[in-house]
This record gives structure tokens, sequence and C-alpha cells, in this order.
């Protein structure tokens, strides 16, 4: 949806967003880019690229079978939950 209303042109070359709908209206998109910043920021993934050099292309190529570590939610949760209020909150002592 994003890639479409981006690359959404009238016939004299203009932005046109407005024949798709309000789907693919500025506010919608610009929802759409906050949630993958989002996602990005929250989940990057900091496994290091590495390359090779490649004699007969006399160039660098990038090593695509390096591990990636992914998280496990549920170890998330079971974290979070180890470290829980169980006490009522009280705002009166940070005042």
């Amino acid at each position: 949806m994003i890639r479409k209303a981006y690359w959404a042109k009238s016939s004299d070359g203009m932005q046109d967003t407005h024949h798709h709908g309000e789907m693919v209206g500025p506010e919608h998109i610009d929802h759409c880019i906050d949630t993958i910043r989002q996602y990005m920021m929250c989940n990057a993934d900091v496994t290091a690229t590495t390359w090779v050099w490649d004699p007969e292309k006399g160039k660098s190529k990038a090593v695509a079978d390096v591990a990636h570590t992914c998280r496990n939610f549920e170890d998330i949760k079971a974290w979070a939950e180890e470290r829980r209020l169980t006490v009522p909150f009280r705002s009166d002592l940070h005042a």
C-alpha cells in the first residue's frame, strides 16, 4: 500500500492518491510508516553482516548464510511476569 501510494501517478505525472480512497491518504500512510519504524527500532537485528572477496568478479559480496538470533517471546513474557508489580502502585511516593 505504501509503495502504491508513493508511486501513484495521474495522467499528468502528478502524485495522485485520491482515486485510491482513504487507505492511501497521507494520514494513513504516515501511520503505516510509523508502525514500521517502531517495529524496526524495537526489533533491531544487530547480527553482523559479513563480506567475502569474490576473485572472479573482482568485488566483495555479502555472506547470506549468517545465523541470526531471534528473540523468544515466551522467555520475554516469563521475565516480565517474574518482575511484575505485586503491591498496589502508589503514585504519591514519587511526588
